[in-house]
């Protein structure tokens, strides 16, 4: 059994990501700590890096940033667990859209 960690803050994430989300996740990019430009270039090839620097952390794409150091030139990065779950998040809000998009063709 390991000791537990007080000083460890629990992950706020809603709904958890699925485990099929994080093994695909964790097959693309090999790490739990995902560097912020290779999520750029994998998920966000529309984002040039200056905007997608500008965007990530904020309401349009709500992915909290993680650094190992104390320093404004530390590298960034994405948390696994927080990608997953804004990817199952994304695809839950379109299979909502969807939903209202069929049953309004079904009422017509």
């Amino acid at each position: 059994m390991s000791p537990t960690n007080d000083q460890q803050q629990p992950l706020r994430l809603l709904p958890a990501p699925r485990p099929t989300t994080l093994d695909m996740l964790f097959r693309m990019f090999g790490t739990v700590l995902i560097p912020l430009e290779a999520v750029r270039t994998e998920l966000f090839r529309n984002l040039n890096e200056d905007r997608f620097g500008r965007q990530v952390g904020t309401a349009a794409i709500p992915l909290p940033v993680t650094t190992l150091q104390e320093s404004t030139k530390a590298l960034r990065y994405i948390e696994i667990h927080h990608l997953a779950a804004h990817i199952d998040q994304r695809a839950g809000q379109a299979d909502d859209a969807l939903a209202k998009v069929l049953g309004k063709e079904q009422e017509d």
